[in-house]
């Protein structure tokens, strides 16, 4: 078996919040993202009119989607759980991270970043 390792976009992706699909929604706008029940996505962005920006993981394609349609996983020990088997079956499939970049929506203005680092990569520090 391939041993896993922690990288900083795992590490990144850890700290985000994640949520999981709990109803079907098909994009209506090249920006959007369409997702299916069961689907885990971590989050980017939310908005203040109910709007959020997501990563799905078993892909890494991005882009928005209505709250109303996920609800968030609590439970660190599921995020790790879900976190791991991404990173499972990439290395499988040796499918790329993030094919899809979806750019921010201009009408979602009043959007606020709901997560950003904490922590300072030590490399980048000692130059």
């Amino acid at each position: 078996a391939k041993e896993l390792t922690i990288t900083k976009a795992t590490a990144v992706a850890f700290y985000s919040p994640q949520v999981q699909c709990i109803q079907s929604y098909s994009a209506q706008e090249p920006d959007e993202l369409s997702i299916e029940m069961a689907d885990v996505l971590h989050i980017l962005e939310k908005t203040d009119d109910g709007w959020m920006m997501g990563e799905r993981l078993h892909d890494g394609e991005r882009g928005w989607f209505p709250c109303r349609v996920v609800e968030e996983i609590l439970s660190s020990e599921v995020r790790v759980q879900n976190l791991k088997e991404c990173q499972r079956i990439q290395l499988a499939h040796g499918a790329p991270q993030g094919a899809t970049r979806a750019a921010s929506r201009g009408r979602r203005a009043t959007k606020t970043a709901l997560y950003s680092p904490t922590w300072v990569d030590q490399s980048e520090q000692e130059q």
